[in-house]
């Protein structure tokens, strides 16, 4: 998506974690209370259906747009193309989700950085069941992840010298992986295994029905899982300016809001091989998402990027149903 990470900070190898540390990452995840008793309005979607938000550093401007779908009506391209296991695109049944986030760093200094993140996941318990990211500059990749009960598989496409101008199901160097759960943590969990681009359908729907209560659950990031804390921090009335379009036209607005504050806090999941900064949209660490109340609408995103330090994105653009 966003933010151009080098590669050595993106994975750490760690010998191992504490026995006792294992024991309270399970006794935090033993009971998902909000996934499996809060989360029942599996028809509601937010009143938005794309925001596009912006922040600035000097020298630097970055573009987030987030884009929800049904995932039984669209197949990004060209995905469909591209077999991988169990990966199905569009996806064959109703009441599947699809939350897409196009990222682009824009720098006077350096190369322009884009991603497009796709996740497909029930809205009834925001449980993942596949994954795209796609590096459309640069070094370009693509690679699919699919959920399954042990673990996440994934197939990591790239292009050979020369393939670089063809479309991704023609690339020739893949490689297949499979990152396998600890079971003791998803024994525990009901196998209800999410996805950090998910947790922004989260924040809307929290906020819509007004929920402060903290909320506990499991994402798989890079190659391991992360147990997530979303916690309300507080309430705040901000002005904001955005464009909006609807059904009914096109109009500039500039209003006083109330925002609830949800923070994100997520701790690795060490099996034994990996051990992975958490990411949600190229921020790292103090995320906080601005969530109006009732329409679920994201003003704000801010947080901090290993590599360019605090970004702070506000909303800047509105597609309302």
């Amino acid at each position: 998506m966003i933010f151009f990470i080098p590669k050595h900070s993106r994975l750490l190898v760690c010998s191992g974690m504490a026995f006792c540390i294992l024991c309270l990452l399970l006794s935090m995840f033993t009971a998902l209370s909000y996934a499996s008793n809060q989360l029942k309005d599996e028809e509601w979607l937010p009143q938005w259906k794309q925001l596009t938000l912006e922040g600035e550093k000097p020298l630097t401007r970055f573009l987030v747009k987030l884009t929800i779908d049904d995932g039984a009506s669209l197949c990004p391209y060209p995905l469909n193309d591209i077999k991988l296991d169990d990966f199905r695109c569009p996806w064959p049944q109703e009441g599947v989700l699809l939350l897409s986030a196009e990222t682009v760093t824009m720098s006077l200094v350096l190369p322009q950085e884009k991603y497009e993140h796709f996740v497909w996941f029930r809205p009834e318990n925001i449980k993942a069941l596949q994954r795209v990211r796609w590096k459309k500059s640069g070094n370009k990749w693509l690679k699919l992840y699919v959920w399954q009960n042990k673990g996440v598989s994934r197939l990591s496409i790239r292009p050979r010298e020369g393939e670089e101008i063809l479309s991704p199901a023609k690339w020739t160097k893949r490689y297949r992986s499979f990152y396998r759960y600890p079971l003791e943590v998803v024994r525990k969990t009901g196998k209800i295994v999410s996805e950090p681009l998910s947790l922004i359908y989260l924040v809307s729907h929290l906020a819509h029905n007004g929920i402060k209560e903290k909320v506990s659950i499991l994402v798989f990031g890079k190659k391991c899982l992360h147990a997530v804390t979303v916690s309300f921090k507080k309430e705040k009335s901000s002005q904001i300016r955005f464009h909006e379009s609807s059904p009914h036209g096109f109009v500039k607005k500039k209003k006083k809001t109330s925002s609830y504050i949800y923070r994100i806090q997520a701790q690795s999941v060490v099996d034994g091989r990996y051990q992975e900064t958490f990411s949600l949209i190229g921020l790292q660490h103090h995320i906080e998402i601005f969530v109006e109340p009732k329409s679920g609408i994201i003003t704000r995103i801010r947080g901090d990027n290993d590599v360019v330090g605090h970004v702070d994105l506000r909303l800047v653009y509105v597609f309302k149903r």
